[in-house]
């Protein structure tokens, strides 16, 4: 007796093709307005940096969302592993690691788009709006390795630890007196 497979169609959510075209539309947008000299900004906040950022005139583009642009076209990989070479570490988020990744390989190009970027790829940044704290807590248990920092100055480098309330660095210091 043979079992028959049933193939099962894949559904989707029609919702899921208006969202894509939008993020589309959104790096795009980004490589369109570096071409016309308009400030473009890295943005790792949700909520109110785009509004405000969009109201100055700059574009914005989301490199973690970025992240899973490339990881659903099979570039994420070695956006990590370049991370991983520049001696950022594996239990870094992955969203995070593909971004340093895919900025190193952008320094290779002189701040260009590299070529082999998924879509229209994002743009050397104007200016970065970060903050490290929720994901890098989640995934490394600390804030040593903020993206901002990761970015500053147009180089890759590592934050100095951050020392944490209670810890030796920021503990007063009690000395007895003879």
């Amino acid at each position: 007796m043979t079992q028959e497979i049933k193939q099962r169609p894949l559904n989707r959510l029609k919702s899921m093709y208006e969202l894509r075209a939008e993020v589309d539309r959104m790096y795009e947008g980004g490589a369109e307005a570096k071409e016309e000299g308009k400030p473009v900004a890295w943005v790792m906040l949700e909520g109110w940096a785009n509004a405000i950022l969009n109201a100055m005139g700059v574009k914005t583009v989301f490199p973690e969302n970025y992240s899973s642009v490339c990881a659903a076209q099979g570039m994420a990989v070695p956006f990590m592993d370049r991370a991983e070479a520049e001696g950022f570490p594996t239990h870094l988020c992955g969203y995070a690691r593909t971004c340093v990744g895919y900025a190193a390989r952008m320094l290779d190009m002189d701040g260009e788009i590299p070529p082999e970027a998924p879509g229209e790829g994002m743009p050397k940044p104007t200016l970065l709006l970060a903050s490290a704290r929720p994901a890098m807590r989640a995934s490394s248990g600390s804030n040593r390795w903020g993206v901002s920092s990761m970015l500053r100055c147009g180089r890759l480098r590592r934050q100095a630890p951050v020392p944490r309330r209670g810890s030796p660095a920021i503990r007063p210091s009690v000395t007895s007196s003879s």
